[in-house]
């Protein structure tokens, strides 16, 4: 009786999704616009209704019913959110257009890319065929892997960004890569890909490296050769990302990634700053311009725009200097954990940057230059015109060593319009000083509790906790999700 409730109740949740989405579909199949809103949203409901049947009949000796229709629901709730926002954002206000002019050039711009990637004579199986993609707004730029529909890319750009006239929409051509990375095979195919990508990044870059030494010192860099590719693999996803990006953007990627970089640079030590997933912010304009450099040396690049790229005092030579200015004294810094420099991992570009574009890993042994037509095949009059706005980059502002931290006083006494915000200012100064810590963290507390709009402070540490990334103490305490260990700020 219990477990035929529990699926009355989960039931009633699916019929919900299903409801809206039928909704959704019926008001854009009236309206005659989005066909790949339509797709998407007709693979959702035939996809979401087997799934939850199948979870209902899951053996229970090996899992207890209750957990598998609540993780399955809570799954297709969370894709749901993203499909619902996708379809609100459609909308059209009476007073005007809303979103659907922005969002209709950020499809049609990376419907350019697909169709770069799957031209007529390369659609045969095991290759997928990308149809044409469904753009959102939301926090970030975002891939979304819809496993009900992996032939239609699902990305989302920052609301910050929503107009192309920002500049960022370079980073739209990093997240198709991530889609052509998952979805561009069968998926029987896909993860020998993936292996194969691994392989020819450790055997080209490890062999080079040895090859350039003799004797004992080649077993030395062959063992730290092999440090190096942990590193590489473990970001191989990324970089694979980036490459895509140089390859549909040209020029304008790698100026992006320049400006990306430096916006999140504040001292000299961050450069050597990654993650498991992303290299570290000195490495990822240096493998943008390393794709970019191959590019010109094809054949099928046009030859003004080769002219333009190359030539001296070109657009190569101007971004190569405009990072090497800005990242002079980066060189040195170690990867945290290892004991290798940026300037040696640096050294590996090359290597790992061939290795993807030109390994036949790819089935029917095609290599990643044969299956993108690449920026600067075909270009116009106006698009070289367009590139004398490199002519003149500005610099990249100089970077102290180090942030000092000393004399951090309150924030400052201003004039306050909003009523509700002259509250919160009032409550938090109260707050602050009438706290148990010590004078001197009382500023440090003040700022911190503005920043993360916080009424309480139960949740924020009055120590210094280690992160590199802010100047301000308090920082706020966060859990993952998952493994609910404290998340570093």
């Amino acid at each position: 009786m219990l477990r035929q409730r529990r699926k009355q109740a989960y039931q009633r949740k699916l019929d919900a999704i299903l409801k809206l989405a039928g909704q959704w579909y019926l008001y854009f199949q009236s309206k005659q616009e989005w066909p790949e809103l339509l797709a998407i949203l007709k693979n959702f409901s035939d996809f979401a209704g087997d799934y939850v049947r199948l979870l209902e009949n899951a053996p229970s000796p090996m899992v207890t019913p209750h957990y598998v229709l609540h993780a399955g629901i809570e799954r297709l709730l969370h894709e749901w959110n993203i499909l619902s926002r996708a379809c609100e954002q459609r909308i059209r206000p009476a007073n005007g257009e809303g979103f659907s002019p922005n969002l209709a050039q950020a499809r049609n711009l990376l419907q350019g890319y697909c169709h770069r990637w799957h031209n007529v004579e390369r659609v045969h199986a095991p290759y997928v065929r990308l149809e044409a993609p469904v753009v959102y707004f939301e926090k970030l730029y975002r891939i979304s892997r819809s496993v009900y529909a992996p032939q239609i890319p699902l990305i989302s750009i920052p609301l910050t960004d929503y107009d192309p006239d920002t500049g960022q929409w370079q980073a739209l051509a990093h997240e198709l890569g991530h889609h052509i990375y998952w979805n561009a095979l069968a998926w029987q195919e896909t993860e020998a890909v993936h292996e194969a990508m691994q392989r020819v990044v450790i055997d080209n870059a490890s062999l080079e490296l040895v090859r350039q030494e003799k004797g004992l010192r080649q077993v030395q860099v062959l063992q730290q050769s092999m440090e190096r590719m942990y590193l590489w693999n473990r970001w191989l996803e990324e970089v694979f990302a980036d490459v895509c990006g140089v390859l549909f953007t040209g020029p304008a990627y790698v100026l992006s990634a320049q400006d990306v970089a430096a916006d999140c640079i504040e001292k000299i030590d961050d450069f050597a700053q990654g993650d498991e997933a992303h290299p570290s912010l000195y490495l990822r304009p240096l493998i943008a311009l390393q794709v970019l450099r191959f590019m010109v040396e094809q054949e099928q690049m046009d030859a003004t725009l080769q002219q333009t790229l190359t030539g001296r005092g070109g657009i190569i030579e101007k971004l190569e200097r405009r990072w090497s200015d800005f990242s002079q004294k980066a060189g040195q810094k170690y990867y945290p954990g290892t004991n290798l420099s940026m300037s040696e991992l640096a050294g590996d570009i090359p290597f790992v940057v061939q290795a993807l574009l030109n390994s036949q890993i790819w089935p029917h042994e095609k290599t990643l230059w044969t299956l993108i037509d690449f920026y600067g095949q075909q270009v116009s009059k106006s698009d070289i015109e367009a590139l004398e706005a490199y002519a003149q980059l500005s610099p990249l502002p100089e970077i102290p060593d180090q942030i000092s931290t000393e004399g951090i006083s309150a924030p400052p006494e201003l004039e306050i319009q909003s009523a509700s915000f002259k509250q919160i200012w009032q409550h938090l100064k109260d707050k602050v000083n009438s706290a148990e810590i010590e004078e001197q963290q009382k500023p440090l507390a003040h700022w911190g509790l503005l920043l993360g709009l916080e009424l309480s402070m139960v949740h924020f540490h009055t120590q210094p906790h280690g992160c590199t990334r802010h100047w301000y103490y308090p920082c706020k305490h966060v859990h993952d999700s998952l493994t609910n260990k404290p998340v570093s700020c």
